[in-house]
């Protein structure tokens, strides 16, 4: 399963258009940039996990996906009073 609403494999859609975005971009400028273009591509693909940890701490901040509810310790009280996990993984 590619797509997955609400799932865990939520955050693969951005992996998908990075790499058709990078596919679209290499088709449109190779033969401009020659062998310049794969540099582009490296330097995005270089920033990707830095951009994506910023985006998925601000989910954490935001308490955008509560998850399960658990007694851990790093638990967060939910609208419904319960202590859920943020960020939730199976």
């Amino acid at each position: 399963m590619l797509v997955a609403s609400g799932e865990v494999l939520s955050s693969f859609g951005g992996f998908l258009g990075a790499v058709v975005g990078a596919a679209v971009f290499l088709r449109r400028h190779r033969a401009r940039l020659g062998g310049r273009a794969w540099r582009y591509v490296d330097a995005i693909a270089h920033a990707h996990p830095f951009g994506w940890t910023v985006g998925r701490f601000g989910c954490f901040l935001a308490y955008d996906h509560p998850g399960k509810v658990t007694t851990f310790f790093l638990g967060q009280q939910s609208t419904d009073g319960l202590i859920r996990r943020n960020l939730p993984s199976r």
